[in-house]
């Protein structure tokens, strides 16, 4: 069965346009006018991937993210938005929330066919792999350092033993980082395997990377004030660094 796609958008000729491109291309469509209806169908059913707006009366696409990114149930559906706001402040906001992709209106059906088949790519590869570990299948193993425990084929993160819930993005970033630990790696190579997009700018690359690194430090990281596991090497990129255990 094709996946299903929640969008959630408060004109109704822009539901009917998504929704007749989305089916067109074997999606399930769910439409919801704004961010209360959306939770209120999220309560029935789990999506494959949240589109959407922004601007929405009673409850708007920013607060639906924080509400769906507040509960483990709908934490790891990949959301984009879709937004006709084009002020760079708007845009920036929505990457440093941690947002899978932010997608200006208007926009291109291939643009748009593109970005959702990417973010539920990448949901299935985490999928297998995760299943492929508990089959038994060749393993990529456990990285420890300190306090920190990043299990590769279960797909889980502990600190202190506490689980730390991460996003999809957020895990692929980190395991990117933990296979190369102690090495700086560029935010360029970061976006090309966490986002599968060949960046040639560095300074894109780094705005692109900074939002997640920012949400994963403050997941992670036991001082806000001072990272001891995520380290930023000015000008090149990121690496995680290994401790010895506690």
């Amino acid at each position: 069965m094709k996946e299903m796609i929640l969008v959630v958008e408060d004109n109704p000729d822009m539901t009917s346009a998504l929704k007749l491109a989305l089916e067109m291309e074997g999606y399930q469509v769910l439409t919801a006018a704004d961010g209360l209806e959306a939770l209120r169908i999220l309560e029935r059913v789990t999506p494959d991937l949240i589109l959407a707006d922004i601007m929405m009366p009673r409850m708007d696409g920013y607060e639906l993210y924080q509400a769906t990114h507040q509960d483990e149930r709908w934490l790891s559906i990949p959301f984009i938005f879709l937004t006709a706001k084009t002020d760079k402040e708007d845009i920036r906001l929505g990457k440093e929330m941690g947002a899978d992709d932010y997608l200006v209106k208007p926009v291109e059906k291939e643009d748009l066919i593109a970005a959702i088949r990417g973010k539920l790519k990448r949901v299935t590869e985490l999928k297998a792999a995760a299943q492929e570990g508990l089959e038994g299948h060749p393993q990529k193993g456990t990285l420890q350092t300190g306090d920190l425990i990043i299990d590769l084929d279960r797909h889980v993160v502990t600190v202190r033993g506490q689980t730390v819930h991460l996003t999809p993005t957020e895990f692929e970033l980190l395991a990117c980082l933990a296979s190369n630990v102690d090495f700086v790696v560029s935010c360029r190579e970061l976006v090309k395997q966490v986002h599968k997009y060949h960046c040639d700018d560095e300074s894109e690359a780094r705005e692109i990377i900074r939002p997640h690194i920012k949400n994963l430090r403050r997941k992670i990281e036991p001082d806000p004030s001072h990272f001891i596991y995520i380290i930023n090497v000015r000008g090149v990129g990121y690496k995680l660094v290994s401790h010895l255990s506690a």
